[in-house]
Protein backbone atom coordinates (compact mmCIF):
# COMPACT_ATOMS: atom_id res chain seq x y z
CA UNK A 1 0.00 0.00 0.00
CA UNK A 2 1.17 3.54 -1.13
CA UNK A 3 -0.37 5.43 1.67
CA UNK A 4 -1.19 5.44 5.32
CA UNK A 5 -3.79 8.52 6.79
CA UNK A 6 -2.92 8.45 10.67
CA UNK A 7 -5.99 11.21 12.41
CA UNK A 8 -6.17 11.50 15.79
CA UNK A 9 -9.76 12.24 17.50
CA UNK A 10 -10.10 13.39 20.88
CA UNK A 11 -13.93 14.89 20.76
CA UNK A 12 -14.01 16.61 17.38
CA UNK A 13 -15.85 14.52 15.56
CA UNK A 14 -17.61 17.82 13.94
CA UNK A 15 -14.66 18.61 12.35
CA UNK A 16 -13.42 14.91 11.59
CA UNK A 17 -16.54 14.70 9.40
CA UNK A 18 -15.20 17.97 7.14
CA UNK A 19 -11.83 16.22 7.54
CA UNK A 20 -13.05 12.70 5.53
CA UNK A 21 -15.09 14.50 3.32
CA UNK A 22 -12.40 16.39 2.26
CA UNK A 23 -10.10 13.43 1.76
CA UNK A 24 -12.33 11.79 0.02
CA UNK A 25 -13.53 14.89 -2.78
CA UNK A 26 -9.43 15.63 -3.42
CA UNK A 27 -7.50 11.93 -3.74
CA UNK A 28 -7.85 10.49 -7.00
CA UNK A 29 -6.26 7.66 -5.39
CA UNK A 30 -7.58 3.84 -5.13
CA UNK A 31 -4.34 2.42 -2.55
CA UNK A 32 -4.05 4.21 0.40
CA UNK A 33 -6.26 4.11 4.26
CA UNK A 34 -7.22 5.86 6.45
CA UNK A 35 -7.08 5.35 10.11
CA UNK A 36 -8.31 6.96 12.91
CA UNK A 37 -7.17 6.81 16.72
CA UNK A 38 -9.85 7.51 19.10
CA UNK A 39 -9.66 8.46 22.51
CA UNK A 40 -13.75 8.08 23.83
CA UNK A 41 -15.60 10.25 25.09
CA UNK A 42 -18.99 10.38 26.77
CA UNK A 43 -20.82 12.31 24.60
CA UNK A 44 -18.58 10.64 21.28
CA UNK A 45 -20.09 8.43 18.54
CA UNK A 46 -18.49 7.66 15.49
CA UNK A 47 -21.45 5.82 14.37
CA UNK A 48 -22.67 7.58 11.66
CA UNK A 49 -19.30 8.78 10.46
CA UNK A 50 -17.92 5.23 9.68
CA UNK A 51 -21.14 4.80 7.86
CA UNK A 52 -20.19 7.38 5.90
CA UNK A 53 -17.06 6.49 5.47
CA UNK A 54 -16.87 2.67 5.53
CA UNK A 55 -13.16 2.56 4.55
CA UNK A 56 -11.89 4.21 7.23
CA UNK A 57 -10.84 1.92 10.46
CA UNK A 58 -11.28 3.49 14.32
CA UNK A 59 -8.83 2.15 16.64
CA UNK A 60 -9.86 3.47 20.02
CA UNK A 61 -7.69 4.36 22.49
CA UNK A 62 -8.36 5.87 26.28
CA UNK A 63 -5.04 7.42 27.04
CA UNK A 64 -4.78 10.63 25.67
CA UNK A 65 -1.79 11.76 23.80
CA UNK A 66 -0.82 13.28 20.34
CA UNK A 67 2.84 11.62 20.08
CA UNK A 68 1.23 8.23 22.14
CA UNK A 69 -1.84 8.14 20.11
CA UNK A 70 -0.17 9.03 16.57
CA UNK A 71 2.78 5.81 17.13
CA UNK A 72 -0.44 3.80 17.55
CA UNK A 73 -1.27 4.47 14.43
CA UNK A 74 2.59 4.37 12.62
CA UNK A 75 2.57 0.59 14.24
CA UNK A 76 -0.97 -0.34 12.47
CA UNK A 77 -0.39 1.17 9.22
CA UNK A 78 0.72 -0.34 6.53
CA UNK A 79 1.24 2.57 3.68
CA UNK A 80 5.12 2.74 2.03
CA UNK A 81 4.52 6.76 3.21
CA UNK A 82 2.67 7.96 6.94
CA UNK A 83 0.61 11.20 6.52
CA UNK A 84 -0.04 12.25 10.00
CA UNK A 85 -2.96 14.69 9.45
CA UNK A 86 -4.43 16.77 12.34
CA UNK A 87 -9.02 16.77 12.56
CA UNK A 88 -9.23 20.07 11.93
CA UNK A 89 -8.09 20.08 8.32
CA UNK A 90 -9.49 19.63 5.26
CA UNK A 91 -7.14 19.27 2.09
CA UNK A 92 -7.94 20.44 -0.31
CA UNK A 93 -5.44 18.78 -3.37
CA UNK A 94 -4.69 15.14 -4.25
CA UNK A 95 -1.64 14.12 -2.81
CA UNK A 96 0.46 12.72 -5.71
CA UNK A 97 2.31 15.03 -6.46
CA UNK A 98 3.58 15.65 -2.97
CA UNK A 99 4.48 11.71 -2.62
CA UNK A 100 6.30 12.04 -5.87
CA UNK A 101 8.51 14.83 -4.71
CA UNK A 102 8.81 12.23 -1.45
CA UNK A 103 9.73 9.35 -3.62
CA UNK A 104 12.14 11.11 -5.49
CA UNK A 105 14.62 12.87 -2.76
CA UNK A 106 15.76 9.74 -0.85
CA UNK A 107 17.21 11.92 2.01
CA UNK A 108 13.73 13.62 2.99
CA UNK A 109 11.90 12.32 5.70
CA UNK A 110 9.09 13.95 5.65
CA UNK A 111 7.21 17.01 4.11
CA UNK A 112 5.19 19.96 5.12
CA UNK A 113 3.16 21.73 2.69
CA UNK A 114 1.20 25.15 2.49
CA UNK A 115 -1.35 25.45 5.33
CA UNK A 116 -4.22 28.31 5.31
CA UNK A 117 -6.67 29.64 6.94
CA UNK A 118 -10.68 29.72 6.72
CA UNK A 119 -10.00 32.71 5.05
CA UNK A 120 -7.14 31.49 2.81
CA UNK A 121 -4.62 33.40 4.62
CA UNK A 122 -0.69 31.70 5.36
CA UNK A 123 -0.53 29.99 8.17
CA UNK A 124 3.38 29.84 9.01
CA UNK A 125 4.19 26.19 9.46
CA UNK A 126 7.59 25.66 8.61
CA UNK A 127 10.07 27.34 11.42
CA UNK A 128 13.77 27.55 12.51
CA UNK A 129 14.58 25.02 15.73
CA UNK A 130 13.55 26.66 18.86
CA UNK A 131 16.27 27.97 21.67
CA UNK A 132 15.66 29.52 24.65
CA UNK A 133 15.22 32.95 23.50
CA UNK A 134 12.30 31.61 20.80
CA UNK A 135 10.99 30.07 23.54
CA UNK A 136 10.55 33.40 25.51
CA UNK A 137 9.29 35.04 22.75
CA UNK A 138 6.74 32.44 21.62
CA UNK A 139 5.00 31.63 25.26
CA UNK A 140 5.15 34.40 26.70
CA UNK A 141 3.04 38.13 26.38
CA UNK A 142 7.07 39.06 24.37
CA UNK A 143 5.88 37.68 21.06
CA UNK A 144 2.72 39.48 21.20
CA UNK A 145 4.31 43.27 22.07
CA UNK A 146 6.97 42.70 19.28
CA UNK A 147 5.58 40.58 16.89
CA UNK A 148 8.14 42.00 14.55
CA UNK A 149 10.77 41.39 16.62
CA UNK A 150 14.19 39.44 14.89
CA UNK A 151 14.05 36.43 17.00
CA UNK A 152 10.31 36.19 15.85
CA UNK A 153 11.06 36.87 12.44
CA UNK A 154 13.55 34.12 12.10
CA UNK A 155 11.62 31.70 13.36
CA UNK A 156 8.74 31.83 11.78
CA UNK A 157 10.48 32.94 8.65
CA UNK A 158 8.58 36.03 7.94
CA UNK A 159 11.15 37.16 5.31
CA UNK A 160 10.51 34.21 3.18
CA UNK A 161 6.62 34.33 0.74
CA UNK A 162 6.62 30.28 1.31
CA UNK A 163 5.54 29.79 -2.41
CA UNK A 164 8.73 27.73 -3.41
CA UNK A 165 10.11 24.44 -2.36
CA UNK A 166 12.62 24.54 0.45
CA UNK A 167 14.47 22.66 3.01
CA UNK A 168 13.56 24.15 6.40
CA UNK A 169 14.23 23.04 10.00
CA UNK A 170 11.18 21.63 10.74
CA UNK A 171 7.19 21.62 9.60
CA UNK A 172 3.97 21.21 11.91
CA UNK A 173 2.46 17.88 12.38
CA UNK A 174 -0.77 19.26 11.58
CA UNK A 175 0.44 17.89 8.14
CA UNK A 176 3.39 15.88 8.18
CA UNK A 177 4.17 12.91 5.42
CA UNK A 178 6.73 10.67 6.33
CA UNK A 179 8.67 8.06 4.60
CA UNK A 180 8.31 4.85 5.86
CA UNK A 181 12.14 4.19 5.30
CA UNK A 182 12.93 7.29 7.11
CA UNK A 183 10.38 6.04 10.26
CA UNK A 184 12.74 2.82 10.34
CA UNK A 185 15.95 4.69 10.80
CA UNK A 186 14.63 7.37 13.14
CA UNK A 187 12.38 5.92 15.33
CA UNK A 188 8.54 7.01 16.58
CA UNK A 189 7.93 10.41 17.89
CA UNK A 190 9.43 11.23 21.42
CA UNK A 191 6.35 11.07 24.09
CA UNK A 192 7.33 13.98 26.28
CA UNK A 193 3.49 14.91 26.91
CA UNK A 194 -0.05 15.29 25.90
CA UNK A 195 0.93 18.27 23.66
CA UNK A 196 3.90 19.11 22.03
CA UNK A 197 7.31 19.30 20.60
CA UNK A 198 6.81 15.83 19.30
CA UNK A 199 7.07 17.03 15.64
CA UNK A 200 9.88 19.15 16.69
CA UNK A 201 11.63 16.42 18.02
CA UNK A 202 11.48 14.17 15.22
CA UNK A 203 12.81 16.29 13.04
CA UNK A 204 15.16 17.37 14.99
CA UNK A 205 16.61 13.74 15.23
CA UNK A 206 15.55 13.39 11.39
CA UNK A 207 18.31 16.21 10.57
CA UNK A 208 20.91 14.38 12.91
CA UNK A 209 20.80 10.97 11.15
CA UNK A 210 21.70 13.17 7.66
CA UNK A 211 18.00 13.36 6.63
CA UNK A 212 16.15 16.47 5.61
CA UNK A 213 12.97 17.91 5.70
CA UNK A 214 10.98 19.89 3.16
CA UNK A 215 8.33 22.07 2.86
CA UNK A 216 6.27 21.68 -0.40
CA UNK A 217 3.98 24.99 -1.38
CA UNK A 218 2.01 23.04 -4.40
CA UNK A 219 0.00 21.07 -2.06
CA UNK A 220 -2.51 23.15 -0.08
CA UNK A 221 -4.50 22.39 3.38
CA UNK A 222 -7.11 24.38 5.12
CA UNK A 223 -6.41 24.27 9.17
CA UNK A 224 -8.69 25.80 11.38
CA UNK A 225 -6.02 26.20 13.39
CA UNK A 226 -6.57 27.72 17.64
CA UNK A 227 -3.97 28.40 19.12
CA UNK A 228 -3.95 28.13 23.03
CA UNK A 229 -0.62 27.24 24.83
CA UNK A 230 0.72 31.00 24.37
CA UNK A 231 -1.06 31.77 28.15
CA UNK A 232 0.42 30.80 31.34
CA UNK A 233 -3.25 30.24 32.43
CA UNK A 234 -4.12 27.61 29.84
CA UNK A 235 -2.89 23.92 31.30
CA UNK A 236 -1.51 23.45 27.51
CA UNK A 237 1.46 26.21 28.04
CA UNK A 238 2.35 23.92 30.84
CA UNK A 239 2.12 20.96 28.38
CA UNK A 240 4.22 22.53 26.29
CA UNK A 241 6.96 23.97 28.74
CA UNK A 242 7.53 20.37 30.12
CA UNK A 243 7.83 19.12 26.64
CA UNK A 244 10.06 21.59 25.46
CA UNK A 245 12.38 21.20 28.88
CA UNK A 246 12.31 17.40 28.44
CA UNK A 247 13.52 17.63 24.43
CA UNK A 248 16.19 19.87 25.44
CA UNK A 249 17.55 17.79 27.92
CA UNK A 250 17.50 14.76 26.24
CA UNK A 251 18.58 15.65 23.11
CA UNK A 252 21.31 18.33 24.75
CA UNK A 253 19.99 21.21 22.74
CA UNK A 254 23.76 23.73 21.88
CA UNK A 255 21.62 26.84 22.32
CA UNK A 256 19.64 26.11 25.56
Amino acid sequence: MELSIIIINYGMENKLFACLNSLYQSQHRQDYEIIIINKPTRNSDLTLLTANFPAVRVINHHYFGIARMRNIGIKNARGEYLLMLDADTEVLDDLTSVITFLRKNPKCAAVGVKLLTPQGHLQYSCRTFYDLRTIIFRRTFLGKLFPNHPIIKKHLMLDWDHNTIRRVDWVQGAFLLMSRKAIDAIGLFDEFSPFGFEDVAWCWRAWQKGWEIYYYPATKVIHHYQRSSNSIFNPRFFQHSLAFLKFAFKYKLPKV
